[in-house]
């Protein structure tokens, strides 16, 4: 049997999910918290819909907001 590498697993999701906004609108009804800081943002149905399957096969993937992922990765620098 040939192993397989995780990128092969999650091709299909993008590096980034930055379609989500801090108001609710008709195109983004559904509710996600960031994981680190619990701010309330609202995404599409796509996005809320990959953001679930990533939470679902891997908890270490939880939704960072734009400000807590660019802190985690400033300290991964320092």
């Amino acid at each position: 049997m040939i192993g397989r590498i995780r990128s092969e697993y999650d091709s299909d999701f993008p590096k980034k999910l930055h379609q989500f906004k801090s108001h609710r609108t008709e195109n983004h009804p559904y509710e996600i918290r960031c994981s680190v800081c619990g701010k309330l943002y609202f995404v599409n149905d796509e996005t809320f819909k990959r953001l679930e399957s990533l939470i679902k096969y891997d908890l270490d993937n939880q939704f960072l907001c734009d400000d807590c992922e660019r802190e985690y990765q400033n300290a991964a620098f320092e």
